[in-house]
């Protein structure tokens, strides 16, 4: 799994793989992994699938991100910077998770941040589109598509992130922050969409 728990110190997450000969064995191997706090764990541990999913939901802005710079756009410009403050953003939720006390209350503080950045850029955004008339079927240029891709991604976060709240209060955290990042997302594709001037259904 990639580095999901710690962006700002460049550590890599507690559901890392180890390093050195791949042919050895590694204790992973037996389906348990290092979580701190509480030791060796099994990986369908709540915490270990959240970090997993958020890992999933990051490798699925990048997949977008690099599409756009494929295309050298000068309007992917200002997408491709946002998408990939998003990504940053995912980062620092796998760090929230294990903070504690006063770190937590710093946690909560920086969601109400993002969360305030998210929502002014989809007010921005919406201002923009043509009004969405009943339910859009996800598709429409590769782009497009991978945005609803990740928006569907997004709400399995959110879905594992309710169920990983049972194990570690910090979780009900990172909700805020995954409710209105999957509407961002779904403006983020019809945005894409109409941009290329494809009709969506």
């Amino acid at each position: 799994m990639a580095a999901t728990a710690s962006r700002a110190k460049g550590k890599a997450s507690p559901a890392s793989t180890g390093t050195g000969d791949a042919a050895r064995s590694r204790p992973g191997d037996s389906g348990r992994t290092l979580l701190p706090g509480a030791g060796r764990v099994g990986k369908d541990h709540p915490i270990i699938a959240l970090l997993g999913d958020l890992d999933e939901l990051n490798c699925a802005l990048g997949a977008i991100v690099s599409h756009l710079k494929e295309s050298k756009s000068a309007a992917s410009k200002a997408p491709v910077r946002q998408i990939e403050r998003v990504q940053g953003d995912l980062f620092d939720l796998g760090a929230m998770l294990f903070a504690r006390g006063k770190d937590l209350n710093a946690a909560r503080q920086k969601i109400e941040t993002m969360v305030g950045q998210l929502e002014g850029e989809i007010v921005a955004a919406r201002a923009r589109l043509r009004p969405c008339r009943g339910f859009v079927v996800p598709g429409g240029n590769l782009t497009g598509a991978a945005a609803h891709l990740a928006r569907a991604i997004c709400r399995r976060v959110e879905r594992t992130c309710t169920a990983a709240m049972r194990k570690v209060v910090s979780a009900r955290v990172l909700l805020p922050y995954l409710n209105r990042l999957s509407e961002w997302l779904f403006v983020l594709a019809r945005s894409l969409n109409e941009k290329r001037k494809t009709r969506e259904r």
